[in-house]
C-alpha cells in the first residue's frame, strides 16, 4: 500500500512565491497552485463544476490562514505587514520565514475576516488598519472582545438587502413602539414576525461586522451566491476567570458535506463541542509554556479534540516557524513535538485505521474534497522557540511512523516547493 502511495507523489520545482501560493494539496491528490491572479479567478468554480464541496486551505504561518471554501474567499488572523511583537519588541519579535514578502495586495479578494482572539497574534492592527483602508466595507467576524479594537476600522453601516435596511441585533425589541410600528409597516411586517427576526437574518447573516458569542452563528456569501456557515465556539479565557473567552469556529461547507473545527490554543468547551462534529480540525498539537503558566496546549489534549469532534482530516505542522527574539522567546518551553503527538494521537484518533498526516508549511495550500480517509489538520502556534535539531526529530518520527502505522504516510511540504499526490 505505501508503495502504491508513494508512486503517486511528484515533487514539483520552487514556485516564485511572490507571483503566488506555493503548492495546493488534495486529499487524495495534491496540486500546484496557480498564481495569486489564477487563483482569484478560479474561486468559487471548483465547488460548482463538480458539486462536492471543498476547502482550500492555505497556511501564511503563525495563525495565519486563507480559506476558500465553494467560492467564499476567508482570511484568519493575519499577520501581513510588519513583525508581531505585541508592541513591545523588546520583549518579543517575530518575522515570518518563509513568505517575508506576502503582501495584503498579494491576497486574492476576501469576502470575511475571521478573528478568533484580541491579543495582537490573532488581530494585527498592523494588518488590520490598512486592510481596512481598502476594503471599510469588508465583512468581519470576530470574538466581542475584538470590538474595542475593530469597531474604529470596519463600517458596520445598515447595508440593504430587497431595497430594506439591516437592522442590528435585538433593534426590534429595543425600539419605542411608535418607531416599530412604522419599521414593521415599511419592512411589511407584524410585531411578531419583527421580534422573531432579531437574532436571524436581519442582524447576524448581513451587517458588515458580527461579534458571535459562543453558540451564536452567522452566514458568509460569496459573489457566486455559494454561502458558509461560520458558528463560534469557546475558546481559552486570556484574563481574569469572569472574563469572556475567545473564539473557536466551526464551518460548514456550502452543501454541508464537510466542517472544519478551529481553535488557535487547543482550549475548548468539552459539553459544548459533544454536540459537534468536524471532519478537519486545526489545532496546535506542540504545548507552549511559561513558568507555571500554559500558554498553548496540545498532546493529549489534541488528541481527545480529535477524537471529540470524529475528526476524518488530519495534517500536522511544524512549530516553531517564525523567526523570533526578545526576552520572552528565550523563557518560553515548548513541550512535546508534532512527532510525539503523531505517536500517540494516531491509533487513539482514528482506531487503527489508516492515516495520511500532512504537514502545510508557509505559501502551501491544502484542498480537502469528501473522501473517506482520515486526516488531522493542525496549526503552527506562534514559533516562540525555534526547536533545533529537525532532521533527528524527523528520522525519530519516521522510526514510530513506522512502528506504529506502516501503511501511513507523513508529507511534510518544503515551503515553494507543491506536491502532487494522486488516489492509488
Amino acid at each position: 500500500m505505501l508503495a502504491t502511495w508513494q508512486n503517486q507523489i511528484h515533487v514539483s520545482e520552487p514556485l516564485n512565491l511572490v507571483e503566488g501560493f506555493a503548492g495546493r494539496s488534495r486529499c487524495g491528490k495534491v496540486v500546484e497552485s496557480a498564481s495569486v491572479s489564477e487563483e482569484e479567478s478560479t474561486v468559487g468554480s471548483t465547488s460548482a463544476a463538480n458539486g462536492t464541496d471543498v476547502f482550500h486551505l492555505t497556511y501564511l504561518e503563525g495563525n495565519s490562514w486563507l480559506w476558500e471554501v465553494g467560492g467564499v474567499n476567508i482570511l484568519v488572523d493575519p499577520i501581513l505587514v510588519g513583525n508581531l511583537d505585541f508592541g513591545i519588541p523588546w520583549l518579543y519579535d517575530a518575522a515570518k520565514k518563509v513568505l517575508k514578502n506576502f503582501q495584503l495586495s498579494d491576497l486574492p479578494e476576501v469576502d470575511c475576516l475571521l478573528i478568533t482572539q484580541s491579543l495582537d497574534d490573532h488581530c494585527h492592527l498592523k494588518t488590520l488598519k490598512p486592510l481596512s483602508e481598502s476594503s471599510p466595507n469588508l465583512r468581519v467576524i470576530a470574538t466581542p472582545n475584538a470590538k474595542p479594537l475593530l469597531d474604529p476600522l470596519f463600517s458596520n453601516e445598515y447595508r440593504m438587502v430587497d431595497r430594506h435596511p439591516i437592522l442590528p441585533v435585538h433593534v426590534f425589541s429595543l425600539l419605542p413602539d411608535i418607531v416599530m410600528n412604522k419599521l414593521c409597516t415599511e419592512l411589511h411586517l407584524n410585531q411578531f414576525e419583527a421580534l422573531s427576526l432579531d437574532m436571524q437574518c436581519y442582524d447576524s447573516n448581513r451587517l458588515s461586522v458580527m461579534y458571535l458569542e459562543p453558540g451564536q452563528s452567522s452566514e458568509v456569501e460569496a459573489r457566486n451566491g455559494s454561502k458558509v456557515r461560520v458558528k463560534a465556539t469557546a475558546g481559552p479565557v486570556l484574563g481574569p476567570p469572569w472574563q469572556r473567552p475567545e473564539n473557536g469556529y466551526l464551518i460548514n461547507s456550502p452543501q454541508g458535506q464537510l466542517t472544519l473545527y478551529y481553535e488557535p490554543h487547543c482550549v475548548y468547551n468539552k459539553d459544548f463541542l459533544e454536540k459537534e462534529h468536524a471532519d478537519i480540525v486545526i489545532t496546535p498539537v506542540i504545548k507552549q509554556l511559561l513558568p507555571k503558566l500554559t500558554l498553548v496546549s496540545g498532546q493529549e489534549d489534541a488528541v481527545q479534540l480529535a477524537k471529540l469532534l470524529q475528526a476524518k482530516f488530519i495534517v500536522p505542522m511544524k512549530n516553531g516557524d517564525l523567526d523570533s527574539k526578545g526576552f520572552l522567546a528565550s523563557i518560553i518551553q515548548a513541550e512535546g513535538t508534532v512527532q510525539s503527538f503523531k505517536k500517540v494521537g494516531a491509533p487513539s484518533v482514528t482506531g487503527g485505521d489508516l492515516i495520511d498526516i500532512f504537514v502545510p508549511q508557509g505559501a502551501s495550500s491544502l484542498d480537502f474534497q469528501g473522501h473517506s480517509r482520515h486526516f488531522y489538520l493542525v496549526d503552527s502556534q506562534y514559533g516562540f522557540l525555534v526547536l533545533s535539531s529537525y532532521y533527528e526529530m524527523e528520522m525519530q518520527y519516521a522510526e514510530l511512523l513506522a512502528k506504529e502505522l506502516p501503511d501511513t504516510q507523513a508529507l511534510e511540504p518544503t515551503p515553494g516547493v507543491p506536491l502532487e499526490i494522486s488516489a492509488p
